[in-house]
């Protein structure tokens, strides 16, 4: 069974998806039953990073607007492939139009993976290009679709919002974990409270210098330190490198570039907690990451991860400056039995829920179902 998975740009200027769908596509080419084929757009300022994409990566060259990427070839790369299925990965974009181009000439099975982009706040943003995409051709893409991949059950009902007629199925995020012979013990991590991803405002990175602000004069604070690694557009990075100096924050913040393979692993591994104060999310992967190297995370709800805060993983904390600061130090607060209680419970989430090897199996399953019909996969179907 031949899948497309329709990425976007192959390199980690697509946030999320740089860590989600290379292990994806790894953990399904492990099933001889399944040949994934990863198809994107070549990112002209890091060419070289599509290889790391799976083990059949076609990157093309695109044209227009960034935000639509227009890449006349891809849709050649889709008829060569020949898929039994597609599965776009994420909306607004012309990939939905190719996927609905394709199933109209060959009735080729579609699956859509919003990725988030349903959820209330990521709709407010730019609505009027989306809901011009929307009637041009992605509320057909959607209605066309023989399942609506959501990650967790409050995207499941962001989607549901949207679309009533959506087949909605949920299979989570997964991601390929480290062996647990590297995980760092929580006594020998320094202090320091990491961020790592795209630096957008969805992720609240303002509300958290903000918050610092006020966590960094509290005693308990005293030698720790916030670390933001990430990319994002040029007028926005200044724009974060001017709050922090107009907050005093000195030394007490480090804000620095992306990070990627042992740098980021040791950002992971040497953090005593992790953040991600976001005002929207899918499934985020760097929590994921986080959580591997069995790292503690502070997260909002907009997070979809409330596994987290149910196996005492995660610690909720809010979007306003004042509550988020107090999260913050709530968990700086914590002994070192409960931070390592937190450690222990990260790791084994990833283990037991969101591990790429799992997380295949119930890909392989919606793929053979919208393939073949019948009975829907037990467990995978959102009503």
């Amino acid at each position: 069974m031949k899948v497309a998975l329709l990425a976007g740009v192959l390199s980690s200027a697509s946030g999320g998806l740089a860590a989600s769908v290379p292990g994806m596509a790894r953990a399904l080419e492990a099933n001889a039953e399944v040949e994934p084929h990863v198809l994107g757009l070549l990112d002209p300022y890091d060419a070289e990073a599509s290889g790391q994409w799976g083990g059949h990566v076609h990157a093309h060259r695109h044209w227009g607007p960034a935000r639509f990427q227009w890449a006349p070839d891809l849709a050649t790369t889709v008829e060569r492939i020949d898929p039994d299925v597609i599965d776009t990965q994420g909306l607004w974009m012309n990939l939905s139009r190719v996927a609905l181009a394709r199933h109209r000439r060959r009735d080729t099975a579609l699956v859509v993976t919003p990725r988030g982009m349903l959820d209330p706040w990521a709709l407010r943003q730019s609505a009027l290009r989306k809901r011009l995409a929307a009637a041009l051709f992605e509320n057909k893409h959607l209605a066309t679709a023989r399942a609506v991949r959501a990650l967790n059950e409050d995207e499941a009902r962001a989607i549901r919002r949207f679309s009533a007629s959506a087949r909605i199925v949920i299979v989570p995020n997964g991601i390929e974990p480290p062996d647990a012979a590297r995980v760092r013990p929580m006594e020998d991590r320094q202090r320091v409270i990491q961020f790592v991803g795209r630096l957008d405002p969805k992720k609240g990175l303002e509300p958290l210098f903000r918050a610092w602000a006020i966590v960094r004069r509290e005693p308990s604070a005293d030698g720790w330190q916030l670390r933001v690694n990430g990319w994002g557009a040029s007028h926005y990075r200044a724009s974060l490198k001017s709050l922090a100096s107009d907050l005093g924050l000195g030394e007490t913040l480090r804000l620095g570039g992306p990070i990627f393979g042992e740098d980021k692993d040791a950002a992971f591994a040497d953090a005593a907690g992790f953040v991600l104060p976001s005002y929207s999310e899918g499934l985020p992967m760097a929590v994921l990451e986080a959580w591997s190297w069995g790292t503690p995370a502070l997260i909002t709800r907009a997070c979809n991860l409330p596994e987290g805060f149910e196996t005492g993983a995660a610690a909720e904390v809010a979007t306003e400056p004042y509550a988020l600061a107090r999260g913050i130090l709530d968990f700086i607060e914590r002994s070192a039995d409960e931070r390592r209680t937190m450690s222990r419970a990260a790791r084994s989430l990833v283990d037991t829920r969101f591990h790429a090897r799992e997380v295949a199996h119930g890909l392989e399953r919606l793929y053979a179902w919208t393939v073949g019909g019948g009975e829907a996969p037990a467990g995978l179907i959102f009503e």
